[in-house]
């Protein structure tokens, strides 16, 4: 991305179908492990209708779970969405 180039980031609706979506990370991310897992929490408008989703991490950095914003072209580039588990019909996936 060219710098002067403003990120791509989601629309309300796009950010709003990650909410609760487990996702695992490709690459390192900031103190994050590539293939750690986490769960999108929350959403931040950046600017109108501009959001940026925030992921709490599974894994503990100096006690505390680690959170991460990502634009829309960040979360393509760096994280891919793991599938549900469906303990009804799997128990032992717990």
């Amino acid at each position: 991305m060219n710098p002067d180039q403003k990120p791509l980031r989601f629309s309300k609706e796009e950010a709003q179908t990650k909410l609760g979506r487990r996702v695992r990370a490709l690459v390192a991310v900031d103190s994050v492990a590539s293939g750690s897992l986490g769960s999108v929490m929350q959403l931040d408008e950046i600017e109108k209708n501009s959001f940026e989703v925030i992921v709490e991490w599974f894994v503990l950095i100096d006690g505390k779970h680690q959170h991460d914003w990502f634009s829309k072209e960040q979360y393509e580039q760096c994280l891919i969405d793991e599938p549900e588990i469906d303990l009804a019909t799997n128990p032992n996936a717990a």
